[in-house]
């Protein structure tokens, strides 16, 4: 099964997260997936878009825990000792998608968490239907949102909020998530804007 799909649509490039039986958790393998469907919209002739979309009941529920984000298979045994390496693999794969001169946007619903939240931010708009929850709960784990997630949140939405959010671990729903400009729009879960 492949975790990372992708369909063009007249000019607009789908990159689909494709493991709804897991919440579309998120390992390294595909955050390289995404990268490389990000370059292949690049390269594609009438491409104007790209759209990053999640299938199932929520668009990505963060890192796949019980996998350890798929580290062991990209570092190998000892990839708890290369903690800058496996930081710099998530930040390197979500970064393309900011660095991609098509704008992208994604598309997010149901849980929008952690990881997930942090490959949404990766985009350059958020559209979140109205049953999304957002949230960055590294800090439940005694760890931080290390993959951009800091960084770009403080841009969104100010240092006050992005605290708030990465202290507490909190999770906000998406009215309060356009209200502090973290999403661009709320709509209806499944309104006229892409499939699930």
């Amino acid at each position: 099964m492949e975790y990372v799909l992708t369909q063009q649509r007249g000019t607009i490039f789908e990159i689909i997260l494709n493991r709804p039986d897991k919440r579309n958790a998120l390992t390294v393998q595909m955050l390289q997936a995404v990268a490389q469907a990000c370059a292949t919209a690049e390269r594609t002739p009438g491409v104007r878009a790209i759209v990053l979309r999640g299938e199932g009941k929520g668009f990505c529920a963060g890192a796949d825990l019980a996998s350890m984000g798929g580290m062991p298979e990209a570092l190998g045994d000892d990839w708890r000792g290369q903690g800058y390496t496996a930081t710099r693999m998530w930040q390197e794969n979500i970064h393309r998608l900011q660095l991609s001169p098509l704008p992208t946007l994604a598309l997010v619903h149901g849980y929008t968490l952690s990881g997930g939240l942090e490959l949404a931010l990766g985009c350059d708009l958020r559209i979140a239907a109205e049953d999304t929850l957002l949230g960055l709960e590294e800090a439940q784990l005694g760890i931080i949102a290390d993959a951009g997630g800091t960084t770009r949140l403080t841009t969104l939405i100010g240092p006050s909020r992005a605290k708030e959010l990465l202290f507490t671990g909190r999770r906000i729903d998406a009215i309060t998530a356009e209200r502090w400009g973290l999403v661009n729009q709320v709509v209806a879960p499944r309104g006229p804007i892409g499939r699930r």
